[in-house]
């Protein structure tokens, strides 16, 4: 498991090294969820929060043909993955 050791600013801020936003696909504006484990208090995992299906919308010209393997990046997912 990969570890990255950050600094809490004054205003309660971090910076996300940059390996981690990139294996995360993390742009500025991204949306993070952080959930406390029960069994450990100390123990946090963040998840990047996806977009919803319905702001392709905005990013694809409707016009234009548009294929899976052009949707994958956007969505935040890997459709080869799904069942």
């Amino acid at each position: 498991m990969e570890a990255a050791e950050v600094t809490v600013t004054s205003k309660g801020q971090i910076t996300i090294p940059a390996a981690i936003r990139k294996k995360l696909n993390l742009e500025a504006g991204s949306k993070l969820r952080f959930t406390f484990s029960e069994e450990d208090e100390e123990m946090v995992t963040m998840k990047p929060i996806r977009r919803d299906i319905t702001t392709l919308f905005n990013i694809f010209d409707p016009r234009a043909s548009v294929s899976i393997e052009e949707m994958d990046p956007e969505t935040g997912y890997d459709l080869d993955d799904c069942d």
